[in-house]
């Protein structure tokens, strides 16, 4: 029995993944996900290949810096930031 692999485009594994476009590609491109063909002119990635790259991208020991102060954060229940005054402006 022969095992079907899944080849997508980016678009169809980001609205699967409930991502953007920009940050599939952007995770594809970090982990260095080569695509296995082109469909239509655009690049078509194995299922397997986008889907590792997603949970790696979730680990907290490989996130970068930046990714892993938003996730602190997120998880402490958000960023500091200025209080607003009851205008709803920030104050100068």
């Amino acid at each position: 029995m022969r095992k079907e692999t899944v080849n997508q485009a980016i678009g169809t594994f980001a609205a699967e993944f409930g991502l953007t476009r920009d940050v599939l590609r952007r995770i594809i491109t970090e982990a260095r996900v080569r695509s296995v063909g082109k469909r239509s002119g655009h690049p078509v990635y194995r299922l397997k290949d986008v889907y590792n790259a997603v949970v790696k991208e979730q680990d907290v020991d490989t996130m970068n810096p930046h990714a892993r102060l938003a996730l602190a954060r997120a998880v402490q229940g958000g960023a500091p930031c200025a209080k607003t005054g009851s205008s709803g402006r920030r104050p100068v």
